[in-house]
């Protein structure tokens, strides 16, 4: 399984109401018990959600989730464009 791939892959199997996760070894089906639903290595702002589907399989789909992150203020564009203290705000 995943032989074609040309990237990293993890094969998990999920109950997303349940909140039960388990990933799966292609090369031997074994299965392993997650303690929770896995996300992307190196993800440190985002959140890789499952969101439950209606369909004849068991399914769900997929949302990103973005924390919050503090803007950079741009002081010499907000000069440029003439902004005041009020729309700098």
């Amino acid at each position: 399984g995943g032989a074609g791939l040309h990237f990293p892959n993890r094969w998990v199997l999920g109950d997303v109401n349940g909140g039960r996760w388990a990933e799966v070894n292609p090369e031997t089906g074994e299965a392993v018990l997650l303690e929770g639903m896995p996300q992307p290595e190196g993800w440190t702002n985002s959140t890789l959600v499952p969101v439950p589907t209606a369909h004849t399989v068991p399914s769900c789909g997929w949302m990103v989730q973005q924390h919050a992150m503090a803007g950079r203020f741009d002081r010499a564009r907000a000069d440029d464009l003439g902004l005041t203290t009020k729309e700098r705000a």
